[in-house]
């Protein structure tokens, strides 16, 4: 699960790099909530690192408060980036939660 913070500019980590098949490799993400299946949002968060255990991204979630599911996908980044998940391969998924606020030093603990 990841817990993000609305509005706010978050960092967090997904162990992609199992999975991972392309080499110049982008990824997309694919939110939908979990209750009310509004039409998916699609989103490219900037890359922050990358290592053998996880990938970082950071990212403003500018989504409505609510649990959401997200899907991952890579795209080749020579090529343009994707609009939609036609056509790409599925890495990741799991469940996006997102908080109006979280505690006075920034950090949320789990």
């Amino acid at each position: 699960m990841i817990v993000v913070d609305r509005a706010v500019l978050s960092t967090f980590a997904v162990p992609l790099m199992d999975v991972a098949t392309i080499v110049n490799r982008g990824y997309l993400f694919k939110i939908v909530h979990r209750f009310n299946y509004t039409p998916a949002t699609y989103l490219v968060p900037t890359k922050v690192s990358e290592s053998l255990r996880f990938t970082t991204f950071t990212h403003t979630f500018n989504l409505a408060s609510g649990a959401y599911s997200y899907y991952i996908f890579e795209y080749d980044t020579t090529q343009p980036t994707p609009t939609d998940e036609t056509g790409l391969n599925e890495l990741a998924n799991g469940i996006l939660k997102i908080i109006e606020t979280s505690n006075i030093d920034g950090n949320i603990y789990l």
